[in-house]
């Protein structure tokens, strides 16, 4: 055997290990748990609870998974929750994150969105809503008329060219104003009511908590003067 004809059978060799490493790491749809929304409720300091919503692909009773864990930082929580699962976690599908308020008055909102924003299977489009009251009770709520609330949210909090005002935010938007010397971030702020739900108010975020909250009305005055587009209805 020639030295080139050795040569065509180390390459054809090498192209065809690689062919078969390549279908053994892909992962199933199934073993994948595709994190949609993730809520964060203060329960005292450096002790969170982590709530995650999962879409379910398998033929299951249900079309969402919830999980909750206790955790001190969320990398610690992510793994938890994969525990859990008994599924690789992944980000690259989340949509939406909430705080709930008593969260984003004590703790590092910051430090989260920070941790998401530099992580690469999170896009960009994550917006982002505090809660009034608890982020968990939100997500294992029914919603009997919803596809999933994975869905509702994303479509409540996804900006509307029909709204005057839109304090919807997203992870790239909060990183943004969080760090700019002449804005501070704003959140819209989410209330339960019954098996609907509702942006009640606006919450201002400063020095990496939230400082107040405050009506759509005024928030429009803010939202104007941050150079935002105005249309001719309110929400």
């Amino acid at each position: 055997m020639t030295r080139n004809s050795v040569f065509i059978s180390i390459v054809f060799l090498l192209l065809f290990m690689s062919g078969c490493s390549q279908e053994e790491s892909k992962v199933p749809l199934e073993d994948v748990a595709m994190v949609g929304v993730m809520a964060f409720d203060y329960i005292e300091e450096n002790k969170t609870k982590l709530t995650v919503v999962i879409p379910q692909y398998q033929k299951a009773q249900k079309n969402i998974q919830t999980i909750s864990v206790t955790t001190d930082i969320i990398s610690n929580g992510i793994r938890k929750i994969g525990k859990l699962s008994d599924r690789k976690v992944e980000l690259n599908q989340l949509r939406v994150v909430l705080i709930n308020d008593d969260f984003a008055r004590h703790e590092k909102v910051k430090d989260i969105i920070e941790y998401l924003y530099r992580n690469p299977q999170v896009g960009n489009k994550v917006y982002i809503a505090v809660v009034k009251g608890s982020g968990e009770e939100l997500l294992k709520e029914k919603y009997p008329d919803k596809q999933s609330v994975i869905y509702y949210l994303k479509d409540l909090l996804q900006p509307k060219v029909t709204t005057a005002f839109n304090p919807n935010t997203d992870i790239h938007s909060f990183v943004y104003t969080s760090t700019s010397p002449v804005f501070d971030p704003i959140l819209p702020v989410l209330i339960k009511k019954g098996s609907n739900i509702d942006i009640e108010n606006v919450a201002l975020f400063k020095n990496n908590h939230m400082h107040e909250t405050i009506t759509p009305n005024e928030a429009l005055i803010i939202q104007a003067l941050q150079g935002k587009k105005i249309c001719h209805h309110y929400i």
